[in-house]
Parts: structure tokens; sequence; C-alpha cells
């Protein structure tokens, strides 16, 4: 098996989500190209499948611990 350092990649996809997931098997139908697919996440919880349980992980690992700030939304219309 060859070392991926020193392959060369024709698509580099960032985000191991279900859009990512999908352009990831879609392009390497190609059998000359070479793909590459980046995921950031480690192993999943078990409770992350639950919808139930969302609340449970915010603020935990799970979530990446991510937090948003005020975002001001100026409308064109606004202005009128």
């Amino acid at each position: 098996m060859e070392s991926t350092q020193s392959r060369q990649h024709n698509f580099i996809i960032v985000g191991g989500g279900a859009a990512g997931r999908l352009l990831a098997a879609r392009l390497s139908l190609v059998p000359d190209w070479a793909v590459m697919l980046l995921e950031a996440g480690g192993e999943v919880n078990f409770l992350q499948d639950i919808p139930s349980h969302a609340t449970r992980l915010q603020s935990t690992a799970a979530d990446r611990v991510y937090r948003t700030g005020k975002v001001e939304i100026i409308l064109p219309w606004d202005d009128v």
C-alpha cells in the first residue's frame, strides 16, 4: 500500500459529513483519480445518534465546544 505522504491526490475533500462522503464516493468512481477525504472528528459517542440527547452533548467534545456570536444581518430593503 502506498503512503499517503508520497501520493498525489486529484481532489482533497475537507469534511466527512453527508455531502463530503457523497462527493468523495462519486469522484472515486473514476479509476484515474485519487481522492483524499479529511475529517476532524474522533470516535463517535453512541448518544450522538439519538436526537433527544442533543442537549446533553452541548459544550462537550462532541460538538467541539463550538460557540457562535451575535451576527447582524443587513438586508437590502432595510435602507428603503
